[in-house]
This record gives structure tokens, C-alpha cells and sequence, in this order.
């Protein structure tokens, strides 16, 4: 698990993100992903490098221009793509 976790550690960091702790940081806006099922589209904000990773993004409701945040565990990625 430790190979895993190192490379793609490398792969997020030549991506253009930034270690902080135990997770990686994207300052660009412009990484999206989109939920194959339901198209809605997400911002990547991390992720989290722990036991296994946890991508963390968000959307704003149309409606009440509120913020929604999701975790996005390891046995979902399979369900987003990038946008």
C-alpha cells in the first residue's frame, strides 16, 4: 500500500498540488470531474492521502448559490470522470 500511496502522491504532486499534511491541495480551479450517473460536476478541492485516498469536492446549488461539499471514497472513483 505504501508504493500506491507514494506514487500517486507524485502523480497529484506533478499534477500542480500541494502536500499539506496528509493530503494534497489544488489551487487550480479548473480541475473538474463529473458523476458519470447524474452529470453533475464537481470541483476536486484534495485529496486525502490516508489509509486510502479520499478525493474531496465541491459544487455550488443553482438555486441558493449554497456550497456542497462530497468525499469521494476509493471503491466510487470508478463512478466520475473528468470534466
Amino acid at each position: 500500500m505504501q508504493n500506491f500511496r507514494q506514487i500517486l502522491e507524485e502523480t497529484l504532486l506533478a499534477l500542480g498540488g500541494t502536500k499539506k499534511k496528509n493530503s494534497i491541495q489544488f489551487i487550480d480551479a479548473g480541475l473538474s470531474i463529473m458523476n458519470k450517473d447524474s452529470g453533475v460536476k464537481y470541483t476536486v478541492s484534495s485529496v486525502e492521502l490516508q489509509d486510502e485516498p479520499i478525493v474531496k469536492a465541491y459544487r455550488y446549488n443553482l438555486d441558493n448559490n449554497q456550497k456542497i461539499e462530497i468525499d469521494i471514497h476509493k471503491k466510487d472513483f470508478k463512478n466520475y470522470v473528468p470534466a
